[in-house]
């Protein structure tokens, strides 16, 4: 067996490190927009007004 670990050319392995700072890049995007909308909502839920007591159901008769 070969027990060396596989080293990719000089080549494949700079354009391997470029897909995943590409990747990084979109996954702080997501992230920050995420934030921005976890903001949005939580303003969207602080301007609703309070519920003094929870709705009851009625049951059908």
């Amino acid at each position: 067996m070969n027990n060396q670990p596989y080293i990719p050319p000089p080549e494949v392995k700079a354009r391997l490190t470029e897909n995943l700072r590409k990747a990084d890049e979109q996954m702080k995007e997501v992230g920050e927009q995420l934030d921005k909308l976890i903001a949005h909502l939580d303003a969207q839920i602080a301007i609703q007004p309070q519920r003094t007591q929870p709705t009851k159901i009625r049951e059908k008769s």
